[in-house]
């Protein structure tokens, strides 16, 4: 059957083609639930070529059992996971969010449900998810709030990898130290894994604990004899890191460590940890570097000691200072000079000054929010202008200038009443006028019309 749905003749429609899609999908699943119930038959036991054929297993044949594996582990049903790892359930299948059971499993922290899926004998803990590239291990250390429980019963399976990085090149070493579980780094460095990897960035478990600031983890990975003097990608050494971030306390207990290489501790631009200090503004600390025997008078690349770095520190800090006053006082410079372009367009301004009132009472005006000669600022009192700070003269001289204008308003007022009566009086002289040519002109063509008419019939008696 299969020959003849792959070696037919050739599809002529796309009609055609789909129909043969069809029916070879159908085919495989069929053979694919055969296959998955031969994997039971006692003969795959017996006959050691019964296991050659089965181990073309489809994996359409298999989705069922996983989707029932993948819901009975969310719901924490332990016999049930149980029972389908017995009939054969891939353990290690990702679903759509590129997890699998045993993940997932960690994530809850669920002892006996993590037992039930190791039952299987394809279970892997080294599988990575497709999210983060976390194993079942890291789900367990983020979940675990400090807990070993599960990470004890993961880390027995015998093929457990601990050298599995994710997609940051964090190993589960690295993910306990950053998550401040010494527990779990003293675990996993008994079990193997290796104390000195490094991430993606060059970093080491010590660097990313030292970077979270957890001092027990930091404790243990020095009792652990972890290298403190490795060097990221940035050549900085644990040291740096704990005085690039101010961590006082750390760094001491570097200090403290017999293994700490001074000739190493000299970052990519040639930064000693007596250069960071001072950067820092660690100045009690300097003295400690000293006494454990580091050179204050050593140069970076720049050709800088760690005084000179100072001094450099504080010139620009001077000048980042100076810029910054600068820059404020131009701010408010264009401030003041928008403000005085507001204020100078304003009616009450160009009134003040019309008037020859002094500018401090525009500017009091302005500051009080009259810009218009409306009915608001000539209703000020005398005692609200006194309250703005106004002098009596000023005020004197304001009441006399709004009495001026008021007056001269009036009188403008009147002039332009009058002018526009002697306009319409004008207008109906015209029209009057007019009206009386009009009548004129009608009359005569009345005369002239009678007149014609008289002598047409005269014309006609004779």
């Amino acid at each position: 059957m299969c020959m003849q749905l792959l070696g037919g003749q050739r599809d002529k429609t796309p009609r055609d083609r789909r129909l043969r899609v069809r029916q070879i999908v159908t085919f495989l699943s069929f053979c694919a639930s055969f296959i998955e119930r031969a994997f039971t038959h006692k003969s795959f036991k017996t006959d050691p070529r019964a296991s050659v054929f089965l181990r073309v297993a489809l994996l359409e044949g298999r989705k069922p059992k996983m989707e029932k594996l993948r819901k009975a582990v969310r719901k924490g049903a332990v016999e049930e996971v149980r029972g389908l790892v017995l009939e054969g359930a891939d353990v290690n299948a990702l679903d759509k969010r590129g997890v699998n059971a045993l993940h997932v499993a960690a994530e809850m922290n669920d002892l006996d449900l993590l037992d039930a899926l190791l039952e299987s004998p394809k279970a892997d803990v080294n599988i990575v998810d497709q999210v983060q590239g976390w194993t079942p291990i890291v789900h367990c250390l983020c979940a675990s709030g400090g807990d070993t429980s599960i990470l004890r019963r993961l880390v027995k399976v015998p093929r457990c990898n601990l050298n599995v990085t994710d997609l940051d090149g964090n190993s589960a070493l690295h993910w306990a130290a950053m998550l401040n579980q010494p527990d779990a780094v003293k675990l996993l460095i008994t079990r193997g894994a290796p104390r000195n990897a490094v991430n993606n960035a060059k970093e080491t478990p010590l660097h990313v604990a030292l970077k979270e600031g957890n001092e027990e983890t930091v404790e243990m990975l020095i009792e652990e004899n972890v290298d403190v003097n490795a060097k990221n990608e940035d050549g900085k050494t644990a040291l740096h890191v704990a005085l690039s971030l101010r961590q006082v306390n750390l760094a001491r207990r570097l200090l403290q460590s017999e293994k700490l290489d001074l000739d190493a501790n000299v970052d990519a631009e040639g930064n000693t940890p007596i250069h960071l200090a001072v950067k820092e503004g660690l100045d009690g600390f300097v003295e400690k570097l000293v006494a454990r025997g580091f050179s204050p008078d050593a140069r970076n690349r720049a050709g800088f000691t760690a005084e000179e770095l100072r001094e450099q520190q504080v010139k620009e800090a001077e000048e980042t200072a100076e810029r910054h006053l600068a820059a404020k006082e131009e701010r408010e410079l264009r401030k003041r000079r928008q403000a005085e372009q507001e204020m100078n367009l304003s009616e009450v301004t160009r009134f003040c000054r019309n008037y020859g009132l002094a500018d401090s009472v525009a500017e009091i005006l302005y500051k009080k929010k009259f810009r218009y000669l409306d009915d608001a600022f000539f209703d000020l009192s005398s005692a609200m202008l006194k309250k703005f700070g106004l002098s009596n003269d000023d005020r004197e001289k304001l009441e006399q200038a709004r009495e001026d204008y008021l007056a001269k308003s009036e009188r403008e007022k009147a002039a332009t009443l009058e002018a526009m009566e002697r306009a319409t009086a004008r207008r109906r002289t015209l029209l009057r006028l007019l009206g009386f040519v009009v009548v004129a002109i009608i009359f005569l063509l009345l005369y002239f019309g009678l007149e014609l008419f008289i002598a047409r019939d005269s014309r006609k008696r004779r």
